[in-house]
């Protein structure tokens, strides 16, 4: 953003989209004509002086939006009161709980009023979170199977190496389900070991890659980059580590139920 917003003390500023003052050659401080058509037909005009630009993440609404004054605007369309009103929120959160406020103090106005939330109005942005969930969903099953195909393969050859082992514990009165539940638990440990460490190298270097910065290009309908950060939550680092142990725990069971199903008399003669 260049200059500052609107003011409650500057009734003639003027804040514009940095596209649509481009377009129209003028820069901060310049004076601008500003031209509609009223209600009735007629034409009116009005000056104000541009006091700042801002530009968002949408090239068409950088490249056509001009906000004024209400009491300019008014003038402008020889209008009073207003059709449609936007209300800004410090956290995006927050949308359902103000929305239910605002339907619930305004109970008896509903004949009068809408009240929409942006989620509604953004068709772009659901389906870029619907195809972006989908890919991460993916990206969570390969996740899940190299940890399942990882943890078995370890864990069999586990059994083959301790197959004396298991056929001197069952020799000597260890039930098949103890010996199942011994595998099972030596997974169940692989899995949070390996999910606490890969949480903790994880989240070292989002917070170090966040500190540094990620230079990213322009996106599709913006014209300038930004710098990227790696956000970190506690639903994202439980959720990783959940994922790690219950893979970990799948992936134990077959080498588990191969272990206990193991007849004593060969086990016990398998390093002979």
């Amino acid at each position: 953003m260049q200059g500052h917003a609107l003011d409650s003390g500057d009734p003639d500023g003027l804040f514009m989209g940095g596209g649509l003052a481009r377009n129209l050659g003028v820069t901060i401080g310049d004076t601008v004509a500003l031209l509609a058509t009223t209600a009735s037909g007629g034409l009116n005009g009005v000056e104000g002086t541009v006091r700042g630009l801002f530009q968002s993440a949408s090239k068409e609404f950088d490249d056509s939006t001009l906000r004024l004054p209400l009491a300019m605007a008014r003038q402008l369309l020889r209008a009073s009161g207003a059709h449609s009103w936007v209300l800004l929120l410090d956290e995006t959160d927050h949308t359902d709980d103000v929305l239910h406020k605002l339907k619930t103090k305004y109970s008896e106005a509903t004949n009068r009023l809408q009240f929409t939330p942006w989620y509604s109005l953004a068709e772009f942005y659901n389906k870029t979170v619907k195809l972006f969930s989908r890919q991460m969903e993916t990206v969570r099953l390969i996740i899940a199977l190299i940890i399942i195909l990882s943890i078995s393969n370890i864990l069999i050859m586990s059994v083959l190496e301790r197959t004396g082992e298991i056929g001197t514990l069952m020799a000597i009165g260890l039930t098949r389900s103890r010996i199942m539940l011994l595998f099972v638990t030596e997974g169940f440990m692989l899995g949070i070991f390996g999910g606490l460490s890969g949480v903790a190298v994880g989240t070292a270097l989002a917070i170090g890659l966040s500190t540094v910065g990620i230079p990213m290009p322009p996106p599709p309908g913006m014209e300038t980059g930004y710098t990227g950060e790696i956000m970190v939550t506690w639903p994202l680092l439980l959720g990783t580590l959940l994922l790690a142990v219950l893979t970990a725990l799948l992936g134990s069971l077959y080498p588990a139920w191969k272990a206990s199903k193991m007849k004593i008399v060969d086990a016990l003669r398998y390093n002979k």
